[in-house]
């Protein structure tokens, strides 16, 4: 049963999954992150996608939708709510007609969480608002690696002349400081581009990309290996991760450190860090 201090998900046994309002994966609701390992946090925002809206009803879906995640990770061998105090600490408050002060939003309710020791983890949302977490994040840590699963690099520069939008994230990130390139990574980069110079950014600032080949349904063996030998050279450094483009058109983050590759945001071991991950 869950108590304040170490809260746990609703019993499905004595609470039906599809009664009570809706949290990330049936997890106490709480106003302030202190205390927690983990504070979990919606974005609803999409005002910065180029073609494809409604992103920003991500965050309720997911709510909706991880009513069926169950306290035991047989993968993992672990009961993560068990390991960690996880709760939902609400939405951050978007404007929806302004990314700039949807920027200064995400900072401003972040901050506290990370400043307490919790690691954030954040549902989108479009990959705009990535920007404003590893602020939050960066201002701690320093600079951070990055692995970034998607289809789309999401560094290229201005749309329509303007600096903010969910295809410049990473671009900006580097140009602010927040991410080290000899530690980042793309993986599964794949689809139409306007042309080969999309790379040039990553060899100028070593980002290291691995693609999808068309025709393939998932990242090749040889790559996979790659991408983990990445992961452990990075042994005592903060390592966030992204990921675009999961199934129902939402996202999951996580963190990597030198013990491992956590997929489960609750799985996370202590004094790793997490980064918001956002649907275009």
């Amino acid at each position: 049963m869950s108590n304040p201090d170490h809260p746990q998900p609703r019993d499905g046994f004595s609470s039906p999954r599809f009664a009570q309002p809706a949290t990330f994966m049936r997890l106490p609701y709480v106003t302030s992150p202190a205390g927690l390992d983990v504070a979990l946090y919606g974005i609803p925002f999409d005002g910065g996608c180029s073609y494809r809206s409604g992103a920003r009803f991500g965050p309720r879906h997911v709510r909706d939708q991880s009513s069926l995640i169950r306290p035991w990770n047989s993968a993992l061998k672990v009961h993560p709510f068990d390991r960690l105090r996880v709760a939902d600490c609400g939405d951050v408050d978007a404007v929806p007609v302004s990314i700039e002060a949807t920027f200064a939003a995400i900072e401003q309710t972040l901050q506290p969480a990370v400043e307490a020791g919790a690691i954030p983890v954040c549902v989108g949302g479009d990959h705009t608002v990535t920007l404003a977490v590893l602020r939050v994040l960066a201002r701690r840590h320093g600079r951070l690696g990055l692995v970034h699963f998607d289809a789309h690099p999401d560094t290229w520069d201005r749309y329509f002349g303007l600096p903010y939008y969910h295809g410049s994230t990473f671009r900006r990130a580097m140009e602010e400081g927040l991410l080290d390139g000899a530690r980042s990574i793309q993986v599964g980069i794949r689809g139409p581009l306007y042309g080969p110079e999309d790379f040039d950014f990553h060899a100028t600032h070593g980002f290291e990309v691995i693609t999808v080949t068309p025709g393939s349904a998932s990242v090749p063996v040889d790559a996979t290996q790659q991408f983990t030998a990445s992961v452990q050279n990075s042994t005592d450094q903060t390592v966030a991760w992204s990921v675009n483009g999961a199934p129902g058109g939402n996202s999951t983050v996580g963190f990597i450190t030198a013990a491992g590759l956590y997929t489960a945001p609750a799985a996370a071991p202590s004094g790793s860090v997490t980064v918001q991950a956002a649907s275009n």
